[in-house]
């Protein structure tokens, strides 16, 4: 298993990276967990999210960071599909 950490640009005192878990697979390689670190220096972690996804990009918000990720190409598919999810105060919605 490899893993790649992005960090979310900070725009405030909180930290938040992006954990992309590559895992051995034949179809799915990858999934996703963000870790938050605050300025005190607790953590949270989220469930895991994002199986079969390519990481897009990451904003930082006020209250949290919302993540983009490519579902992987299906053929007959016009365009890719893109995801996203928000943490926030310690929890992961995937978004509308």
């Amino acid at each position: 298993m490899d893993i790649n950490i992005y960090r979310v640009t900070p725009k405030g005192p909180t930290e938040y990276l992006i954990i992309e878990k590559v895992v051995a697979g034949m179809h799915c390689h990858n999934e996703y967990s963000i870790l938050e670190i605050s300025p005190a220096g607790t953590t949270a972690l989220s469930k895991t999210f994002g199986e079969c996804s390519e990481f897009q990009g990451a904003t930082y918000l006020v209250d949290g960071a919302l993540i983009e990720l490519n579902k992987a190409y299906v053929e007959g598919k016009k365009k890719q599909n893109t995801e996203r999810y928000k943490w926030s105060k310690g929890t992961l919605t995937k978004q509308p």
